[in-house]
């Protein structure tokens, strides 16, 4: 870690400067892809986070229906999101990986900023959480806690090492 004027960032050198309006870029790209990360999360633990925590992460606009019924006290308050069935689930779980997406392209941007040692771990957990939102797309149901495989986990931790970078990723 290095500190600047601008705070602390990660740097295996004190010659990381990006200047002002590039450092800016770098920081709203860093928090898009952590904001992209964190919904895929939500997106995967609706469930989860209901039946174990009572807790809902969903953004409640999300939750608004026509139908009158309470989908946030059914997560929240009576924990039994399948009360709510499989394909509404699905459902929200999908349009949240839509607002998922729509982050990770803006925090794709900022990657090419880190130095490169940094670049490769940031890029290993991208994929990592891309990999669960096309488990969760391809999927026909919803599936709690949905995961990748140990050899597709290897096999992205090996392609970040290893591999040339390919432009933004």
């Amino acid at each position: 870690m290095c500190k600047s004027n601008r705070g602390w960032f990660l740097s295996s050198n004190n010659d990381f400067d990006l200047g002002d309006d590039k450092h800016k870029e770098m920081i709203e790209a860093a928090r898009s892809m952590g904001v992209s990360l964190q919904l895929i999360n939500i997106a995967r633990d609706i469930v989860t986070d209901s039946e174990t925590l009572g807790r809902c992460y969903i953004p409640l606009d999300f939750l608004v229906t026509d139908a009158g019924t309470d989908y946030f006290e059914l997560l929240t308050k009576k924990q039994a999101p399948w009360d709510l069935g499989e394909d509404t689930i699905r459902a929200l779980s999908l349009r949240i990986l839509k607002v998922a997406q729509e982050f990770k392209l803006k925090g794709k941007k900022g990657i090419s900023m880190l130095p490169e040692k940094a670049r490769r771990p940031v890029i290993c957990a991208t994929e990592i959480y891309s990999v669960i939102g096309q488990v969760i797309k391809n999927n026909s149901g919803y599936v709690p806690r949905a995961s990748t495989g140990t050899w597709t986990k290897l096999w992205i931790l090996f392609r970040s090492i290893y591999l040339p970078i390919r432009g933004n990723n």
